[in-house]
């Protein structure tokens, strides 16, 4: 398996933000773990996509820490618009030139992910995210 690295340099979402302190991540990261051989992804386009995402933990060599949600478990594929509804807003730049069947490790910062807000009791405020995502084939 090859793995090709490249890093994107997305502009923070309100300028002057603090970088969280818990990681050092500090732009939206994303890494192909295996090249699909579908067609590129087109802005406007449904995709078919399973995930899994966990919090960052720079602490640990893989650097994924608590489990938070596998639809891959479950069996249960998320379809969205690229570009429109995607469940979070920086899949829509994570997937930015991949094609079906594709996976993909994409790092979030906090900043990008959800900030100061704490959704639920077990994420804490500040946490960077990262997520697996696999573009499925067929939907």
């Amino acid at each position: 398996m090859h793995l090709w690295k490249y890093s994107f340099a997305v502009a923070l979402l309100v300028s002057g933000c603090q970088l969280s302190k818990e990681t050092d991540l500090k732009y939206l990261e994303v890494d192909v773990l295996s090249a699909g051989h579908g067609e590129l992804l087109q802005q406007g386009q449904k995709v078919a996509v399973y995930f899994d995402a966990w919090l960052f933990d720079k602490e640990k060599k893989d650097q994924k820490g608590m489990l938070l949600d596998s639809n891959r478990q479950r069996r249960q594929p998320v379809e969205f618009i690229l570009g429109k509804n995607a469940p979070f807003k920086v899949w829509n730049e994570a997937l930015k030139q991949k094609r079906r069947g594709d996976r993909v490790l994409v790092r979030v910062p906090a900043e990008m992910a959800f900030g100061q807000n704490a959704p639920r009791p077990d994420i804490p405020a500040h946490s960077a995210l990262i997520f697996e995502l696999e573009i499925l084939e067929k939907m």
